[in-house]
């Protein structure tokens, strides 16, 4: 069974290398370049994973993480960005994010994370 991950970051290189780092025959890739079109593919495909970068033009990572919210999604979230500190966490920690990795990442921390979400 194939699991869909929808990565979300307004830079192409980001959405690219992440998709390639994660590549692996069991999960199927969605990419999105903002929170409005992250909420679009949300809206017509069953994502098991969204992997989201905070600072987005449109619509940023906390509208998108409220808007999943909203919708009453369940889908789990990881965020991945360079705009980490302490208050940005707490922020984090009232969605449930499952994971929240620093830019630059670690690849294997990301594996170890996205992995994680997906066995459960």
């Amino acid at each position: 069974m194939s699991n869909s991950v929808l990565i979300v970051d307004d830079e192409d290189e980001i959405r690219e290398l992440i998709g390639l780092q994660l590549e692996d025959p069991d999960r199927h890739f969605y990419f999105a370049a903002n929170g409005l079109e992250a909420i679009d593919i949300l809206n017509k495909e069953k994502i098991d994973l969204v992997i989201s970068d905070i600072a987005m033009p449109k619509m940023n990572g906390f509208e998108l993480l409220r808007k999943i919210k909203l919708l009453g999604l369940n889908t789990p979230v990881i965020i991945l960005t360079g705009h980490a500190d302490s208050m940005v966490a707490n922020q984090l920690r009232t969605y449930s994010v499952r994971s929240f990795i620093n830019k630059p990442w670690n690849r294997a921390e990301l594996e170890d994370a996205v992995s994680s979400v997906l066995k459960k």
